[in-house]
């Protein structure tokens, strides 16, 4: 199963999603490598088609499954979420309304700053080797999808530029001839694989450097406040912590002068940590009792 849309929307997405996870070509440059006629001798154009060709893809599908097992839905040209959900549903053979989609697992665009920021942060990240774990923690879920993502109502839309419109028709009409040669089931309509003309704007091909500081300045900001409050938690928690250390250390000298065995049975019986750590001992000297008992 397959949903497409049309390349109108799928370059600029593309370019952002793979900005936020660690690609550091801008746009122009990821332009010139997908839309160009070595696409797949680019690295750009590589990673891009190999995710977005549907003759490939479908080919390749074939192999395994036969065609009237293969569905492609359409991603409707509003973007609208219980659309596509309604169609997918029906290919799984499930009610549409045994959920309500509205915004769930919504993944919004970077606004041109934003995304041209992680772009540049990532060539930086990249010369000290940070770690992916981190990376996708700090960089992609904290900086751009939860703090950069709110800007992008204020930033410009990253679109594709009008020298590119041509070239987005014929691909799509390529797209459509090969869905249709294949016999895959479509659901929706292959005329939203067409982009649209609104959908094709003067888009910029690098945003200006006051607005990519300002989009930095926002973000860093944001996470300094974020840091700022998480270090106030782990404060909170060790001062826990350490009072609760304390505790246990007060009664057990309280109990200094009765047997350590009674003071730590005592001790259990108020704290259920301790508690299972002694039954969890007990169980294996016994264990232990009996393997030896049972060894000739």
């Amino acid at each position: 199963m397959f949903t497409v849309r049309d390349l109108g929307r799928t370059v600029p997405a593309a370019w952002q999603e793979f900005a936020q996870n660690r690609a550091s070509w801008s746009w122009r440059e990821f332009l010139e490598q997908v839309a160009g006629e070595n696409a797949w001798d680019t690295p750009a154009g590589r990673l891009f088609w190999r995710q977005q060709d549907m003759e490939l893809l479908l080919d390749r599908w074939s192999k395994l499954a036969p065609a009237e097992r293969a569905h492609v839905i359409t991603v409707p040209h509003d973007g609208r979420p219980d659309e596509l959900w309604r169609r997918t549903a029906g290919v799984l053979g499930v009610d549409a309304g045994v959920c309500e989609v509205g915004e769930l697992g919504a993944n919004a665009s970077l606004g041109m700053e934003s995304a041209e920021l992680v772009r540049r942060l990532n060539e930086k990240l990249a010369e000290r080797h940070m770690p992916l774990a981190q990376y996708n923690r700090v960089v992609k879920r904290g900086l751009a999808k939860q703090i950069l993502v709110q800007r992008r109502t204020s930033e410009h839309k990253v679109v594709l530029p009008p020298s590119y419109a041509e070239w987005a028709a014929e691909r799509a009409r390529q797209q459509v001839k090969a869905i249709e040669s294949s016999g895959a089931h479509v659901v929706g309509s292959l005329e939203e694989l067409r982009p649209r003309s609104e959908g094709v704007d003067a888009g910029r091909s690098e945003p200006s450097l006051e607005a990519v500081l300002e989009a930095g300045l926002d973000g860093l900001a944001s996470l300094a406040i974020t840091h700022a409050a998480a270090l106030q938690e782990h404060k909170e928690r060790l001062g826990v912590a350490e009072t609760t250390i304390d505790q246990l250390r007060a009664e057990i000298q309280l109990r200094s002068s009765r047997p350590v065995r009674q003071a730590l049975i005592d001790i259990s019986e108020r704290r259920p940590m301790v508690r299972r750590a002694r039954v969890s001992y007990w169980r294996l000297v016994n264990a232990a009792r009996r393997l030896s008992r049972s060894t000739p």
